[in-house]
Formats: C-alpha cells, sequence, structure tokens
C-alpha cells in the first residue's frame, strides 16, 4: 500500500512537469516581449546619386575668347645648344667667346632635366627680390606630370584659348617654377612661373566654370583649374586676377598659397592644397588631366567628376629641379 501510494506521487509529478516547464517558458516569452523594447534594424542606405546636369561644360563655349600675353622665352631659346635648334628649324646660336669658358660651357648645355646647371646659367631665371625675402633657397625647375596613361610637362603656353596650361612631351616646352619655399616644404607655398603668362605669374588655383561652388569635397564634381594666378594671401578662395578670367571674361576666386613637397625615393610630388570657404583645407582632392580641354585641374570626386565633364586620368605632378 505504501509502494502505491509512493508510486502515485511519482507519476503525478512526471505528469505535472510539461505543464510547469510550459508555464515556465511562457513566462520568459512574455517577459522578454513586454520589458524589452524593440529596436528598429539600422539599414545602411547608399548614397543618393549626384544630380549631373545635362549642359554641364568644363569650359564655357560659345564664347569670345582674348588672347593672353606671355612671358618672353628668349631666355629658353638661348638655352637651347646648337643641335636642339636646328632640330628645330632655326639657325645656329652665334659663337661665343666669353673668356669665362665654365660660363660658356654651362649656357651650351642647356635647362636639361634633372641636371643642375651652374650659376652662370641662372640669373635670368631668378625672380626679383622680395621686400620680405623667403628663408629657405628657392629652387627652379619644371614640374613632371605622371598618370597610368599620362606622361610630359606642364606645358608653358594654353592650346586651348582659355587661359588653362596644357600638356607637352617635350621638356624644353614646359614651364619653369620656383618653388617659393618660405618656411618649408610641407608649409603650403607659392610657384612663380618664368615663362608663362605674363600677368599671372604664379601657378595657382582658379574655381572651375561648371562648378556650383568654391567647394572640393566627396561625391562632388566641383573643380579648379591648375592655371595662372596673381599672388593672393593664403585663405579661402578670393575674387582676384587670373588666367582663366582674363581669357574668358568669367569672373572666378582663385588662390596661389597652395602648394605642398612630398621628398620620395625616386620623385619630389607637389601637391596642391585647395582650402574652402569654411576655412577648411579639402580633404581627398587629386590632380587630373582632362585631355578633351588639354587642361588641368583639382577634384574631391575623381569619379563624379568624369561622369559630369566625361574621360580624365588622375595624376601627380613632380618637381624636376633644372
Amino acid at each position: 500500500m505504501h509502494f502505491s501510494s509512493f508510486t502515485a506521487t511519482c507519476v503525478l509529478a512526471l505528469a505535472c512537469v510539461p505543464a510547469i516547464l510550459g508555464a515556465t517558458i511562457h513566462v520568459q516569452v512574455d517577459h522578454t516581449a513586454s520589458d524589452a523594447p524593440l529596436t528598429p534594424t539600422r539599414v545602411r542606405r547608399a548614397p543618393d546619386a549626384v544630380a549631373i546636369p545635362h549642359d554641364l561644360h568644363f569650359n564655357p563655349v560659345g564664347i569670345h575668347l582674348h588672347p593672353l600675353a606671355m612671358m618672353s622665352s628668349a631666355v629658353a631659346a638661348r638655352a637651347d645648344t646648337n643641335a636642339e635648334r636646328l632640330a628645330r628649324g632655326l639657325p645656329p646660336r652665334a659663337p661665343n667667346f666669353s673668356k669665362n669658358k665654365a660660363a660658356t660651357r654651362a649656357r651650351a648645355a642647356g635647362y636639361a632635366p634633372g641636371r643642375r646647371q651652374d650659376a652662370a646659367t641662372q640669373p635670368q631665371w631668378k625672380p626679383k627680390p622680395s621686400a620680405t625675402p623667403c628663408k629657405l633657397r628657392q629652387e627652379t625647375g619644371i614640374v613632371n606630370v605622371l598618370g597610368t596613361d599620362t606622361f610630359g610637362f606642364i606645358r608653358n603656353k594654353a592650346t586651348n584659348g582659355d587661359g588653362e596650361y596644357g600638356l607637352t612631351s617635350d621638356p624644353l616646352e614646359a614651364l619653369v617654377v620656383v618653388l617659393k619655399l618660405c618656411e618649408g616644404e610641407k608649409v603650403p607655398f607659392e610657384i612663380a612661373t618664368l615663362n608663362g603668362f605674363k600677368d599671372f605669374a604664379f601657378l595657382g588655383g582658379v574655381v572651375g566654370f561648371g562648378t556650383t561652388s568654391d567647394e572640393l569635397s566627396q561625391g562632388s564634381f566641383n573643380y579648379v583649374y591648375v592655371t595662372g594666378v596673381t599672388s593672393v594671401p593664403l585663405g579661402p578662395p578670393v575674387n582676384a586676377g587670373n588666367a582663366f578670367t582674363a581669357a574668358t571674361g568669367i569672373s572666378r576666386d582663385i588662390e596661389s598659397v597652395v602648394w605642398t613637397l612630398e621628398d620620395g625615393f625616386l620623385s619630389r610630388s607637389l601637391r596642391l592644397n585647395w582650402i574652402n570657404p569654411d576655412g577648411q583645407t579639402a580633404r581627398g582632392t587629386a590632380a587630373v588631366y582632362v585631355p578633351s580641354a588639354d587642361a588641368f585641374a583639382v577634384t574631391g570626386d575623381v569619379n563624379v567628376f568624369m561622369e559630369a565633364f566625361g574621360p580624365a586620368h588622375e595624376v601627380t605632378f613632380n618637381f624636376v629641379q633644372l
């Protein structure tokens, strides 16, 4: 009888287990649902496509263009060797009977890229003294352009009529520049030009014709031309003289104190650091060559820029000392 009562008790207990477990599970589910509010799942959305007008142009079309005065090329012509002059269809230079044989040999050597020149060859290239001379030695050279599909030099003249320097494969047609390194290579400095646009003797940035503002940023097709400008203080873009405006009559803001120099193993890279209107340096910018215009620009987004203006080649600028 005792065994039967015990057995009955066990059977009754086992029969109650599912109900107890079910009640426990039910309570846990209800507790979770009632005390922990549901949090919406974050969904990463792709950025909206940039709206690009259909009538967008890198340069203005259908307008009257004004020719620009260029600096004298006499110095570059005197630097050519007789062999180079004959190859160009020019007569040989007259013999130089200077008693200074070292100076004569230096002049005959010409301004070959990568070759340090004797001091006797450089007085014509030296910029005029400044009231506040730079602390560091200023270097003279040319700007090599290097990209996957592009190689050459910034040319010393515009071929498109819009006041923008073009590309050349001939180093003798290269724009000769002076790095105005007043504080150091990492501090923005100006680049003076010695055989380019006469009235715009600095290489700087000019706000592009097809841009919507003076700001360069990721996701925007805005750009600035790399061409001749006047000297302006370091800071956001200001309205001042430049080759594009003089050629087209279209007013655009500029910057001139924009360059920094980075010494590499085999090259010395020049970078244009554009300052946006808010005073912050534009991030992620890149230089491009636009073959359809034979011009250079700097933009905040190469892909969006090409979507707006067509093919362009990303390039780097490298300083080659003379």
